[in-house]
């Protein structure tokens, strides 16, 4: 390695470089040599700037980063020989081309080929590539990396339906399975195999960035002001799958979309009279919480932005929107989604019918389950008074909320207190608890938008509803009636 430091800085020697361009300038009958050597000279402080850098990253003989200087080095004496050749080609085709810019590009083309020997083949192939072609280059790189986030979520589709298939064919074996032992040995290697499907299908933050960065830029071409979008936290750290990326993708290019339709009216006078810059930046940040996957996008737009968002996949997702905003000063989106689709339920009966009127709350979502009697109700029976001696907890019942039936009608009613994300606890008064199921979320059909439903769970013998618990406390007030 030593011999090759050797061999780059004896090919960028600034001494024997200059000597080639005066040879050069003579055997192309420069009349005036002065002149033309000080247009090479330009070029020249170029290659001496590269060979000044290689000196400083390897001292004393110490070569561990020379391969990359070196590739950056080429690289970049590529990216000045294509302004070069450019040049010289305009200038010919208009009268003649300078002589001493003839000879700065056949000095360069001569230094790219020496240097290249001292490449190793993957730099070489890696700089070849962004120098032939730099804009070419990024713009296929981000529609692969666009198509690789297609194929990923169709692929994550087809495994999420075999791992359904799976739930469901292990649901009808422990139906007919009754040694308790052979059952958790089933359901241990069930979950190896859910697990393993989603282990393996899986994109990395900086995956979804590089498609979310194209699908940007491509969406705030035109804008009336300039926007800079600017990615923090997408690495190799963060992984999710590919339906999440591609829902989180498609999100923001709809509120960048919004945003430039709708909040960026101000000029450029009118923001720097407001003490903000010329442009307006969007900061993306990625981050995971728990479970949840969170998405960030803040601006210091308008601060007028009209965004809703309703898209079935939303829901099986669990993705949650929190807009704030301050008119001229900017808008904060944040966005947060389930990074897992198949989980954990508690399945409850709402009604006393035990063929009918199943549903299932997330297990996550669920803090306790309670024996109450009508003595702890408060409120004319809207609230229940709390174990903790915390204010007094709302109460849905669960057959009221889809079938109009109450279902208080004994000594005793059973609870199941459940706190929605970042929401207040609530107490939701069933019939009976049927256990625990794993399963893959459905979307809600079209014509049932409007239900309490978030989506649909599905076994062998009935589809189980699934209560969109923050929707409920929503449109109740989070007192919710008895």
């Amino acid at each position: 390695m030593l011999k090759k430091l050797e061999g780059v800085l004896a090919a960028l020697d600034a001494d024997v470089l200059r000597n080639q361009v005066e040879s050069m300038l003579v055997a192309l009958g420069a009349n005036e040599p002065g002149a033309h050597r000080q247009q090479a000279d330009h070029y020249l402080a170029h290659i001496e700037g590269v060979a000044q850098a290689v000196r400083d990253v390897c001292p004393d003989g110490d070569t561990y980063e020379l391969p990359q200087t070196l590739a950056n080095a080429w690289l970049e004496l590529r990216l000045i020989w294509n302004r070069c050749n450019q040049q010289m080609q305009y200038q010919n085709m208009q009268d003649s081309a300078s002589p001493g810019l003839m000879a700065a590009g056949a000095l360069l083309g001569e230094l790219l080929e020496t240097l290249r020997h001292f490449l190793d083949v993957d730099s070489l192939l890696l700089v070849e590539k962004i120098g032939t072609d730099l804009h070419e280059t990024a713009r296929r790189g981000s529609e692969q990396n666009g198509r690789l986030l297609e194929r990923m979520s169709s692929a994550s589709g087809g495994a999420n339906r075999a791992v359904e298939a799976l739930l469901m064919a292990l649901d009808q074996v422990h139906q007919q399975l009754e040694a308790p032992d052979a059952r958790r040995e089933l359901d241990k290697a069930v979950e190896v195999v859910v697990e393993e499907i989603e282990r393996a299908l899986v994109l990395t933050g900086e995956d979804t960035g590089a498609a979310l960065e194209y699908r940007l830029l491509k969406a705030l071409d035109g804008a009336p002001l300039r926007v800079l979008p600017r990615l923090q936290g997408f690495d190799r750290k963060i992984f999710m799958p590919p339906d999440v990326a591609r829902l989180l993708v498609d999100l923001s290019e709809e509120w960048v979309l919004a945003l430039k339709a709708q909040a960026l009216n101000r000029c450029t006078e009118q923001r720097l009279a407001d003490q903000q810059a010329a442009f307006v930046t969007l900061d993306v940040q990625i981050s995971v919480d728990a479970s949840d996957v969170v998405l960030t996008l803040s601006d210091d737009g308008d601060g007028t932005v009209v965004y809703a968002r309703n898209q079935t996949s939303d829901a099986i997702h669990n993705v949650r929107l929190n807009l704030e905003q301050t008119p001229q000063r900017g808008s904060r989106l944040e966005v947060r989604c389930s990074l897992r689709r198949v989980t954990d339920y508690l399945v409850v009966r709402s009604i006393d019918d035990a063929t009918d009127g199943w549903l299932a709350v997330p297990l996550s979502s669920v803090e306790s389950i309670e024996q109450r009697s009508a003595d702890h109700l408060r409120l004319r029976g809207r609230a229940l008074t709390a174990r903790d001696g915390c204010e007094p907890i709302p109460v849905a019942d669960a057959g009221l909320l889809l079938f109009n039936v109450n279902n208080v009608r004994r000594s005793e009613d059973a609870y199941v207190i459940v706190q929605p994300d970042r929401g207040r606890r609530m107490a939701l008064r069933v019939s009976g608890i049927e256990g625990t199921r794993r399963a893959a979320m459905h979307a809600v059909p079209e014509g049932l938008q409007a239900t309490r439903l978030r989506g649909f769970i599905q076994s062998e013998r009935r589809v189980i509803g699934v209560l969109d618990l923050t929707e409920i406390s929503r449109l109740q007030g989070g007192v919710c009636p008895a």
